[in-house]
C-alpha cells in the first residue's frame, strides 16, 4: 500500500480544528499580534494629514473657481480628508500578505482611549519621508510577520526550535521581501498596459471609454481572484518547506490545482469566521476593557486560521510529493 493511503486525507474543518488546537496548546503564539495592537492602540500615530494640506487647499480652491466640478471635487476632497484622518502609517506593521492578525491596524484613530495622549498624531508632512517611512514599515513588517510564521511553523511541525534561529529567519525573510517584491512589480506590469489601454481607447473612441474601462476593471479583478487563489500557499511553502520563491510559488499552483475546491473552502470558510468574529470584536471593544479583550481574543482567532493554512497546505502538500506521479518526475 503507498504511503499515501495511510492516513486519511485531512479536510477543511479537520485542518481549521488542528490549527485552534495547536495554539490553544500554544498559547504563546498570539504574543507578537497582541504586542502589536496594543502598540497600535497606545503608541503615537503617524498621519499624513500635513503632506496632503497642500492638496487638500487647493482642492477647495478649485472647487470654489469650478462651479461645474464642484461635486466631484467635494467628494474628492472629503475622501482624501477622511484618508488622512484614519490613516495611520504604522499600520503598516500588521502585514496583510502574510495574514498577520491585527484588531488595531484597520480602525484608525475610533478606538477607546485607555491613557490619556494615547494616539496622538505626528504628522509625516515630506513626501520623501513618508516614502521612506512606507518601505521601512514594510521590511519590518515582514520581518516580524515572517518570526512569527516561523514560530507557528514550527509547532505545526512539532519541532523543537532551531538553534540558528537567526538564520533562518533571515533567510525567511529575504525571501518573503522578494515575494513581495514580485507581487508589486506584477502588479506594475498588471495595470500599466490596463491604464494605456484606456487613455488610448479615450483618443480614439471617447463614447466607448467608459464601456471599456468597466471591462477593463473587470478583467483586472477576475486576473487578481486567480492569481491570488493560485497562489495562496505560496507564503506556508516559505515557512514549512523553506524553499525558495520560484519553488515555493510552483509548489502552491500545484497544491491548489489538485486540491482546488477544498483550497476555496478553507479560502470562503476562513474569511467568514474573520468577517463574523470582527462583528464581535467590534460590539464588544467600545470601552477600554471590551477592546483589550477584543485584541486577544482577535489574534487567537487569526492564529487559528493561520496554523490551520499551514496545516492544511503541509498535509495536502505531502500527499502531493509522495504520490507515484511526483516521485517518478522527481
Amino acid at each position: 500500500m503507498n504511503r499515501v493511503e495511510e492516513r486519511p486525507r485531512l479536510g477543511v474543518i479537520d485542518a481549521i480544528s488542528a490549527g485552534f488546537s495547536i495554539v490553544s496548546r500554544n498559547p504563546w503564539l498570539i504574543v507578537l499580534p497582541v504586542l502589536l495592537d496594543v502598540g497600535l492602540w497606545l503608541g503615537p500615530r503617524l498621519s499624513i494629514r500635513g503632506l496632503l494640506a497642500p492638496l487638500l487647499s487647493t482642492m477647495a480652491v478649485t472647487a470654489a473657481a469650478s462651479p461645474e466640478y464642484q461635486s466631484a471635487s467635494e467628494m474628492s476632497r472629503r475622501f482624501l480628508e477622511q484618508m488622512a484622518d484614519h490613516l495611520n502609517l504604522l499600520s503598516l506593521l500588521a502585514n496583510g500578505l502574510l495574514g498577520f492578525p491585527s484588531l488595531i491596524s484597520g480602525q484608525g484613530p475610533d478606538v477607546p482611549v485607555l491613557v490619556e495622549g494615547a494616539g496622538r498624531a505626528v504628522d509625516v508632512e515630506s513626501g520623501a519621508g513618508a516614502l521612506g517611512l512606507v518601505v521601512i514599515l514594510i521590511l519590518a513588517s515582514l520581518l516580524i510577520g515572517g518570526i512569527y510564521l516561523m514560530f507557528i511553523g514550527q509547532r505545526v511541525r512539532d519541532e523543537v526550535p532551531a538553534q540558528n534561529f537567526w538564520q533562518r529567519t533571515g533567510l525567511i525573510w529575504a525571501r518573503l521581501t522578494l515575494l513581495s517584491f514580485a507581487l508589486f512589480v506584477a502588479g506594475i506590469l498588471l495595470t500599466l498596459p490596463l491604464g494605456l489601454l484606456l487613455a488610448l481607447l479615450s483618443l480614439v473612441a471617447p463614447g466607448a471609454a467608459a464601456i471599456g474601462s468597466s471591462m477593463v476593471v473587470v478583467l483586472a479583478v477576475w486576473v487578481v481572484v486567480w492569481l491570488s487563489i493560485a497562489l495562496f500557499f505560496a507564503v506556508p511553502a516559505i515557512i514549512l518547506d523553506e524553499v525558495g520563491v520560484g519553488n515555493a510559488v510552483w509548489r502552491s499552483v500545484n497544491v491548489v490545482g489538485r486540491n482546488f475546491w477544498p483550497t476555496i473552502g478553507l479560502i470562503l470558510l476562513s474569511f467568514f469566521l474573520s468577517l463574523g468574529f470582527s462583528v464581535i470584536w467590534q460590539r464588544i471593544g467600545v470601552t477600554p476593557l471590551g477592546l483589550a479583550v477584543s485584541i486577544v481574543g482577535n489574534a487567537y482567532i487569526g492564529s487559528g486560521l493561520v496554523a490551520a493554512t499551514l496545516v492544511f497546505y503541509g498535509d495536502r502538500r505531502r500527499r502531493w510529493l509522495e504520490s507515484p506521479l511526483a516521485q517518478r518526475k522527481m
